[in-house]
């Protein structure tokens, strides 16, 4: 678990794995723990199916054990890896908030965050805005971010906290004003990856001799989520025009 907060998860998912020591609910309670240290480790490198695995398990135990509290967090961090997934169910974390257990400040801005971008997954930028509860919130970039997709004018000069959602917000803006684009790189296995790649994209075809370049990262794999599927579709359909290419607008939307 110090690994993790360290920023280690490859250290993480190299210790040995233990089985427990016996069957006591301290010996299972450890168990819990080391389950749910490598599942946020895997999540956090994208090893999708070890992470889903040591999740589970960490839930059951927590659940056997009628650990709420942890449950609570477990439950979140299966939402946040649903999320990165591409399968965003912002109904499980809502239930997971409303938990009958007493929540901490932290852990109801970390359990908001991820409803946040659960909600953005699907399209809901309105609604991950009113969760976040204004650039005074506890995470202003991804409020900031939010209010760059719906174009909100008004709220574009708000004064947030630098974050990891906040030159995406940035470049959002560039995009609508015409100006240069700055996108620092981004760690593919970081939840915000795609969202950098899209806008990369963007960005490309604003020169129509790199439409291209931009139709090669469109059509690269990504783990896109909902939204970020329509971001792709309509970057492909403007590449594809740029391009003067024959490609059948219907075949692009089938994919």
């Amino acid at each position: 678990m110090a690994l993790g907060q360290l920023g280690q998860p490859e250290l993480v998912l190299a210790t040995r794995t233990s089985t427990p020591a016996g069957i006591t609910p301290e010996n299972f309670e450890d168990a819990c723990d080391q389950s749910l240290a490598r599942g946020i480790a895997a999540r956090t490198l994208r090893q999708f199916d070890l992470a889903n695995a040591n999740l589970s398990v960490a839930l059951f135990l927590s659940h056997a054990l009628e650990m709420t509290y942890r449950e609570q967090l477990i439950r979140i961090e299966l939402g946040q890896l649903l999320t990165t997934q591409g399968r965003p169910d912002p109904e499980m974390l809502e239930e997971t908030m409303s938990m009958p257990v007493q929540t901490s400040a932290r852990r109801r801005a970390y359990g908001m965050y991820a409803l946040a971008e659960a909600c953005m997954a699907v399209g809901d930028y309105q609604k991950a805005m009113n969760l976040l509860a204004a650039p005074s919130g506890p995470h202003p970039d991804l409020w900031a971010f939010a209010a760059a997709v719906l174009g909100l004018e008004q709220l574009r000069d708000a004064d947030v906290q630098a974050g990891i959602y906040t030159d995406l917000a940035y470049a959002i803006w560039a995009l609508r004003d015409g100006t240069e684009v700055e996108l620092p790189t981004i760690s593919p296995n970081s939840p915000e990856a795609e969202y950098g790649t899209l806008l990369q994209a963007a960005a490309l075809m604003r020169v129509r001799s790199m439409s291209r370049h931009a139709r090669r990262k469109l059509e690269a794999p990504l783990n896109l989520t909902p939204d970020q599927r329509v971001w792709q579709l309509m970057g492909r359909i403007h590449a594809a025009a740029l391009a003067e290419r024959d490609d059948d607008v219907l075949r692009l939307g089938s994919h």
